[in-house]
């Protein structure tokens, strides 16, 4: 009998908050693994919703064991306000796909 890798991460979701006119937050770690251990090959991608892409991942694929970090970018052009993001992991070996929610909270101080 043969079984195929499960792909896996160490969260199910990921949240950022931003004050407009603050540094970024600080980029988040996601790891990947495969259940079990071993070397598996992975795909990884990052998707939101609206206009602005404010999510970043800073690899698009790899193989397990692996550390992913999630960072947001165009900070500068998003309005105060709840937006939310993805990201998907699958692996060509594996019967499994992961997806992981991210949200990120704009916020503005009061003057």
């Amino acid at each position: 009998m043969c079984f195929l890798p499960i792909i896996s991460t160490n969260s199910q979701s990921l949240a950022f908050s931003y004050n407009v006119g603050d540094p970024a937050p600080a980029a988040q770690t996601l790891a990947v693994a495969a259940q079990g251990g071993g070397v598996v090959p992975f795909t990884i991608a990052a998707a939101v919703t609206g206009d602005v892409q404010w999510l970043q991942i800073d690899t698009t694929s790899g193989s397990t064991p692996a550390s992913v970090q999630v960072s947001l970018v165009n900070l500068d052009m998003l309005a105060p306000g709840v937006y939310l993001g993805s990201i998907t992991v699958t692996s060509p070996l594996s019967n499994t796909t992961q997806s992981i929610a991210v949200q990120l909270t704009v916020t503005t101080s009061p003057l």
